[in-house]
């Protein structure tokens, strides 16, 4: 049996047809919607648009078909450094490679940078995020308790090296 059909905008997805862009402050209130469909905690728009304003922070972002924003994903370069604040896609667009698209992307330009690892925390719930990061290279490095109250969970601190070395300890 098959299962339920795709839009062709998950078809492109799949085939790598679509692009990311950067975020423009015109795009604050869409990823305001997107953050709200996908986080207990939203971020809201003011915080987006503090983050386009920073000259550390970098937002991409891929545009769906019917729902204003299929994707995104906000990072800091700091330093040699990179942190993954947020990655986002929409219900109707997961499963589809996008957000492995994005890291993959954000990975590149701050390697491109300078940096030579990246940082991001995650929900221990998150079983489908965890499996993405660990597949894109990040190892765990240590665990917050209780740092997420919405749903209480605690968040695991992943790092990404981009020199190829594994990722050990808890020395973030």
């Amino acid at each position: 049996m098959r299962g339920p059909a795709r839009s062709d905008g998950a078809a492109r997805q799949r085939r790598g047809c679509v692009s990311s862009r950067v975020a423009t402050f015109g795009d604050v209130e869409n990823l305001d919607g997107l953050d709200r469909l996908c986080f207990a905690r939203p971020w809201g728009r003011e915080a987006f648009g503090q983050e386009i304003a920073r000259s550390y922070a970098s937002i991409l972002v891929v545009d769906g078909a019917f729902h204003g924003l299929a994707a995104s994903i906000c990072w800091w370069r700091v330093a040699d450094e990179g942190e993954i604040l947020r990655v986002a896609t929409h219900p109707a667009h997961r499963r589809g490679g996008l957000a492995r698209r994005l890291v993959a992307e954000c990975l590149r330009r701050v390697q491109g940078a300078g940096c030579d690892r990246v940082h991001l925390e995650v929900a221990a719930r998150n079983r489908a995020a965890r499996g993405l990061y660990a597949a894109m290279g990040f190892r765990e490095v240590g665990r917050r308790p209780g740092y997420y109250s919405t749903p209480l969970d605690d968040a695991v601190l992943l790092r990404w090296r981009g020199d190829g070395r594994r990722s050990e300890g808890s020395d973030l």
